[in-house]
């Protein structure tokens, strides 16, 4: 009995580490960054969310081609989560949020995708939240000269052509 609950505890240690594993290719892109990220989580009891980002490039087609991935937040994390990062100017860009949680008696994966046309000048923030299995990610353009700011409003990869 003693070993089944060391085992546990230990499992239930290493859990943060075992979510954080996810990203397979770290995006970089030389620029300034124009995409800044505020990202939050809270889970459950026993549980622990890792919150990353998977960046595609959009073609000429409306395919995505994957570039690369980021990690925006998780409970002890490997690396220092990323808050700010370069996206092209006027390359069509899929963002695509996924939400791992890991604990309790399995797994669960939730994700968010948009697109995103960058403007030269602009900036955008982008506010990600997940608490207990409710998430929303949010972006914002700003304008040149810190000018008001719009939404920009959720567009799938089938509206590529019009956006």
């Amino acid at each position: 009995m003693p070993g089944r609950l060391l085992r546990a505890a230990l499992l239930l240690a290493m859990l943060p580490w075992l979510a954080a594993c996810s990203t397979a290719v770290l995006y970089q892109d030389a620029g300034a960054p124009n995409l800044h990220l505020s990202t939050t989580s809270t889970g459950q009891f026993l549980t622990a969310t890792v919150v990353y980002l998977d960046i595609h490039r959009v073609t000429t087609d409306c395919r995505a081609e994957y570039v690369g991935s980021l990690n925006l937040w998780a409970p002890l994390p490997l690396r220092p989560p990323a808050d700010a990062v370069h996206l092209p100017e006027e390359r069509l860009s899929q963002l695509l949020f996924k939400f791992k949680t890991v604990g309790g008696n399995g797994s669960a994966l939730t994700s968010y995708a948009t697109l995103l046309r960058p403007r030269a000048g602009y900036t955008y923030d982008a506010t990600v939240s997940y608490n207990a299995g409710l998430y929303d990610a949010e972006i914002r353009e700003i304008g040149p000269h810190s000018a008001p700011g719009r939404k920009i409003e959720h567009r799938s990869l089938s509206e590529c052509r019009r956006v």
